[in-house]
């Protein structure tokens, strides 16, 4: 496996596309560290570019659905998606009962019993840390039951 290491010069080119990617060159912004065998150097915007699995268009910044397709921003607010950002108060009110916590026992505090019920939840759906909440996905609980 190529990984990017300093124990060689870093070539300010792209090493998919073969384009100067030096600064002035127009290929400096969003360019990414980029390893291989023989060579370090960079990925250009344009290379690091997918498409999205619903309206084939390319882009840089994407989302992952739940099914593994990946989407561009539109089309994955278009689509829709049962995750939502909650916070700590919101996932103890919605989740603690759920999970058989005593009511008033999990306190709005990031320790304990809420690490706890963080860990049940990420047991049984998706969960992911984002800036102060955490983006969960809905409906597990209908699938409990089935």
């Amino acid at each position: 496996m190529a990984t990017f290491t300093l124990d060689r010069p870093v070539k300010e080119i792209c090493l998919e596309c073969r384009k100067d990617t030096s600064w002035g060159s127009g290929n400096h912004v969003n360019r990414i560290p980029c390893g291989r065998e023989e060579e370090d150097g960079w990925l250009c915007a344009e290379c690091q570019l997918i498409t999205c699995d619903n309206c084939q268009g390319e882009v840089l910044d994407y989302e992952c659905s739940m099914k593994g397709d990946l989407l561009c921003t539109d089309c994955y607010e278009e689509i829709g998606s049962d995750i939502v950002v909650m916070f700590i108060d919101e996932i103890i009110e919605k989740y603690a009962d759920y999970f058989g916590f005593k009511k008033g026992t999990v306190k709005p505090e990031y320790n304990g019993d809420f690490l706890e019920l963080l860990e049940l939840l990420r047991g049984v759906t998706y969960v992911e840390s984002r800036g102060n909440g955490w983006a969960i996905e809905q409906g597990f609980e209908k699938n409990r039951s089935e």
